[in-house]
């Protein structure tokens, strides 16, 4: 009956310690998931912000552009009005 009892506690034992390393790896590997996913949201939060920026920096390019064009236009309105030749009708030119 004794050695039963010590069989039987060495068999726990064993079963205790290999639970603990379990336990222990996957507690690590919890632990490096956690970091890594701290890590991707930093990254997402950084990439956020960038796309946030660029985006208002484009918004302002076309605007820009749109203003450029407008004036173009103006320009291009003004110099064909000014090469009208005085005293000719600007219907005829049609």
């Amino acid at each position: 009956m004794r050695r039963l009892h010590k069989g039987i506690i060495l068999i726990l034992g064993l079963a205790l310690i290999a639970c603990l390393a379990v336990f222990w790896k996957a507690r690590r590997d919890l632990q490096a998931a956690r970091q890594e996913l701290q890590e991707v949201r930093m990254a997402n939060e950084f990439l956020k912000m960038t796309l946030g920026d660029m985006t208002v920096a484009m918004t302002a390019k076309d605007r820009a552009i749109d203003l450029e064009r407008a004036r173009c236009e103006e320009q291009k309105d003004k110099d064909a009005w000014l090469s009208v030749p005085a005293g000719s009708d600007v219907r005829s030119m049609n």
